[in-house]
């Protein structure tokens, strides 16, 4: 989780609080999304939205980067990084933690902000989508595009009901009513419509007022009880209606600096039941307006040219505005603070407060007696089918707007007096009295009676044109008339005195035919069923025509994607045979780069195979040239140890001749010795011929090296010469043969050093025998030295064999 205090100064959403003299009135903080770096840049929020309670914030920016504010703790939450620009965001669902958001590629996805995981992937529309509403359960949503609505289910996140639309019409606005399971749909031809949200069949529409013409509806809004409904476009005008009469009661003129309308969001108040006064309106100069709606007053506004204010949202509580700046930062500002009234509406002078929240309290409304006409209507029958009441009603109306018990009263008295005998022929004119007031003008002015009927006006058209009128003339030629008319023709003879309303109760209202607004009110019923039934079949024709150009759209969409999948077909055929060309000139341009490689490696193996050679025939050489010297050092040797047993056969040859005299001088001493010496002297001779036969056995074994050296040349020529013809298979071949020859290497030295080993050990155990003999026999010094001669002549190379006979 990414976090950091109102100083922080790293990459992220930075909470920067102005100072006191340049920040604007209200606001609580500024939020800035800045990304320091080599190129340092701000990133732009575009979409925000609250949560049920008011304190959590949702926003989203242009890099898909969706953070959630809590505003009591004073810190932010990086929530979910989508990689794409959010166009709407709904943070208001069942699941507290979960919220909606769209995005640039037309899909609406849904993620947990607690987990930060994807809870559904919705997917649908074919065009950017505009707005999210969510029901009052949480449970259903709705989403907008220009093409299309569709409505879905949040617990299994599937689509209930898609609404298409012709695109010549397009849609400007699909959303739930508050309170209420209606949904309200807003066209681009100022086309409203009210569906059940159950059956989606049609409850009414709105008729086109005559203002529509010229103001185009584009931006929408509606109290939190779903009474009031309010709408503007491009114009200064937003017009006012009441869902309940379904009927247009004001036209608000906004001031000339405002053009046009880009947003519209009633302020919520705790205290006045949902039934919102205060309006704010975001013109097309970024400076949004708080207007009263019954008053027309403006009460305060946010923004400025040079600050201005791109979208804004305000909290379910109504202690928040949430405002996206032009600039990209996200401003939050406190409505308690622009005024210590923000919290509550202006009522309307004269009006008790502690009577309205008793008779809220108890209605849960404003009592529909309590209203003008609808009191008249139920005071009698007659005056609900009376077309011309309003404007009867209207003047006294806007005299005593403060108090409408007083209002009603007022014109009960003046029908009971002033209105005698208008209702006797109803619905047809009341030609009584029409009849008295043409003898009345026939004896005061005959010109213009005459006038008139020559014009074809009788009594019974009505003219009106509003000129400035002299109310004392009037009232003085009234009664004139009063005072000169005869008593034949004076409308006393027909009037009765004039007689209060009684008290307790009102007087009962019957002069009028009955059994006629008896039978309008049945017609009217009829009138209204044959209307409901009119709408429940131009429903089911609009569905069935719906259904037939749904079916229309699919079949043509339909074809439309073969046809695209045909082009796409075709294009991918065409791009697979580009991709086939380009692989064969790849394959081409690889088989060339194989072949000189495979030209580079032959010359690499060629030049290793070369450097090998050579070096095979530096060892060889240098192994000859190491045999060569053991062989030198060998006969050097042999001809030292051969001069050696020269000298010592010339000295023993020069002992001998002077033990020969000393023998002849010593004949005397016995047989025994001459025999012995015979002996040694045949035992010299032997060890000769033996030095001459081991002398032999080298020379033979120098030979047989001599041919191991040949041999091994012929195998590594043969080795060579299998290389060359089996090329794949040389290396391995010639580190076998290495191995062997290694091999070979390592058993002949092994031999060699055993072979040196047991003579060594052989001729220690010879020395050790005969000292053992010279020690036992007490032979003299004579046979020791023979011995030893023996020994150092020649049984270095001798065999065993040699030796034990030896020292036998």
């Amino acid at each position: 989780m990414e976090r950091c205090d109102l100083s922080g100064r790293r990459s992220g959403p930075v909470w920067a609080r102005r100072a006191a003299a340049a920040a604007p009135r209200g606001l609580i903080v500024n939020i800035i999304h800045s990304v320091q770096g080599y190129h340092s840049k701000t990133i732009r929020f575009l979409n925000v939205a609250f949560d049920s309670s008011g304190d959590s914030l949702l926003a989203g920016d242009r890099q898909g980067n969706i953070y959630v504010f809590d505003l009591n703790g004073n810190r932010f939450n990086l929530v979910q990084r989508t990689m794409q620009a959010c166009t709407a965001l709904a943070f208001n669902l069942r699941r507290k933690t979960e919220f909606l958001v769209a995005l640039a590629d037309y899909s609406v996805k849904c993620f947990d902000t607690e987990t930060k995981e994807l809870v559904s992937w919705m997917r649908g529309h074919d065009s950017s989508v505009s707005s999210i509403s969510v029901h009052g359960s949480g449970r259903y949503a709705i989403t907008t595009s220009t093409d299309t609505a569709q409505l879905w289910d949040l617990d299994t996140f599937q689509r209930i009901r898609k609404l298409n639309v012709r695109q010549s019409v397009g849609i400007q606005k699909v959303f739930f009513l508050p309170l209420s399971n209606t949904i309200l749909s807003c066209f681009k031809d100022n086309s409203v419509f009210a569906w059940e949200f159950d059956t989606l069949h049609c409850k009414y529409q709105l008729p086109t007022p005559v203002e529509g013409s010229v103001l185009l509806y584009k931006v929408f809004a509606v109290t939190r009880d779903g009474r009031t409904f309010v709408a503007g476009g491009k114009s200064n005008h937003l017009h006012l209606w009441c869902l309940e009469s379904k009927r247009l009661i004001r036209i608000i003129q906004m001031p000339e600096k405002v053009r046009a309308v880009r947003h519209l969001e009633f302020l919520p108040d705790n205290f006045d039941g949902g039934s919102n006064q205060v309006l704010g309106v975001l013109s097309q100069d970024n400076i949004m307006r708080f207007i009263n709606i019954e008053t027309c007053k403006l009460l305060f506004d946010i923004g400025s040219p040079e600050e201005g204010i791109s979208t804004a949202v305000i909290s379910p509580n109504g202690r928040y505005i949430a405002s996206v700046m032009e600039n990209g930062s996200l401003n939050l500002y406190s409505v308690q603070a622009f005024t210590q009234e923000g919290n509550k509406n202006e009522l309307p002078c004269g009006l008790n407060k502690k009577r309205l929240q008793a008779l809220l309290k108890g209605f849960g409304e404003y009592p529909a007696k309590y209203r003008t006409l609808s009191a008249l209507a139920h005071w009698s029958a007659i005056f609900a089918e009376t077309p011309y009441m309003p404007l009867l009603a209207f003047p006294f109306v806007k005299l005593f707007q403060n108090n409408p018990l007083i209002c009603f009263e007022v014109v009960a008295t003046v029908v009971v007096n002033f209105c005698q005998h208008w209702f006797e022929y109803f619905p047809n004119p009341p030609v009584n009295v029409l009849s008295m007031m043409e003898n009345v003008l026939a004896h005061h002015d005959k010109e213009l009676l005459q006038h008139l009927i020559k014009c074809n006006v009788t009594s019974q058209y009505f003219f009106h044109h509003r000129n400035n009128l002299d109310i004392t003339a009037v009232i003085k030629e009234a009664y004139h008339l009063m005072e000169t008319t005869p008593p034949d023709i004076h409308p006393q003879r027909m009037l009765e005195d004039f007689i209060p309303l009684t008290k307790g109760q009102y007087p009962v209202f019957n002069k009028y035919p009955t059994f006629i607004v008896d039978y309008q009110a049945q017609e009217r019923e009829r009138i209204r069923q044959d209307e409901i039934q009119y709408l429940r079949e131009r429903q089911l024709a609009h569905e069935s025509e719906a259904k037939a150009q749904e079916q229309k759209a699919e079949d043509e969409a339909w074809y439309r994607k073969q046809k695209l999948l045909q082009e796409a077909e075709e294009q991918r055929r065409k791009m697979l045979l580009e991709e086939e060309e380009r692989l064969a000139e790849q394959r081409q341009r690889l088989a060339a780069m194989k072949r000189e490689l495979k030209v580079k490696e032959l010359q690499l193996l060629d030049a290793s195979r070369r450097r090998f050679l050579s070096y095979q025939q530096d060892q060889l050489q240098m192994e000859l040239k190491r045999l060569d010297d053991e062989i030198a050092r060998k006969a050097s040797m042999r001809e030292q140890e051969t001069a050696a047993a020269v000298q010592d056969v010339e000295v023993r040859r020069m002992e001998l001749e002077t033990q020969r005299q000393l023998f002849e001088q010593e004949a005397a001493e016995g047989a025994a010795k001459a025999e012995h010496k015979r002996r040694n002297t045949e035992w010299r001779l032997q060890v000769l011929r033996r030095l001459r036969r081991d002398d032999q056995d080298r020379e033979q074994r120098y030979q047989e090296i001599v041919k191991l050296l040949h041999d091994n040349t012929v195998k590594e020529a043969e080795l060579l010469k299998a290389m060359r013809e089996t090329e794949e298979k040389k290396w391995e071949d010639v580190i076998q043969k290495e191995a062997q020859l290694e091999e070979e290497q390592k058993v002949a030295a092994a031999a060699d050093e055993h072979r040196k080993q047991f003579l060594d050990d052989k001729i220690n155990d010879a020395l050790e025998l005969a000292e053992k003999l010279q020690r036992e026999d007490g032979c003299s010094g004579e046979h020791i030295l023979i011995l030893h001669f023996c020994v150092d002549a020649g049984m270095k190379h001798s065999t065993p064999e040699h030796k034990l006979r030896v020292q036998y």
